[in-house]
């Protein structure tokens, strides 16, 4: 049992928040083209040199990175966007241009030079 969602009185409607905020849409085009061996193994932390990935695994596929990478970065400003409506600041297309400014600032980052 979770705690957090046992205390949930109503029911998560999960279609409902698809709906309103999409879903990780990742495939890969080539599955059955993909190393069956574990060439990882071989290497402490799967720490493989680059040279050694065979050039059938995910990680030498261009494309796949490349869809990876989108579908990765569209899910976290689907997961940015919920927050923002969470706090009040959204939806995105109810805001004034001086509005979106000012909610940039939720996510804003600070590097501190703490040397």
């Amino acid at each position: 049992t979770d705690p957090v969602i046992d205390d949930i009185e109503e029911p998560i409607d999960t279609e409902a928040l698809i709906e309103k905020w999409g879903k990780w849409h990742f495939w890969d085009g080539e599955p059955d083209s993909r190393p069956k061996e574990d060439y990882l193994s071989a290497y402490p932390n799967k720490d493989c040199p680059a040279d050694d990935i065979p050039m059938t695994a995910w990680q030498g596929d261009g494309v796949y990175v490349n869809h990876f990478l989108d579908s990765g970065s569209e899910l976290v400003s689907r997961a940015k966007e919920a927050i923002y409506n969470e706090y009040g600041w959204g939806p995105k297309s109810d805001l004034t241009r001086d509005q979106l400014i000012e909610r940039r600032g939720m996510f804003k980052m600070d590097m501190v030079d703490v040397a």
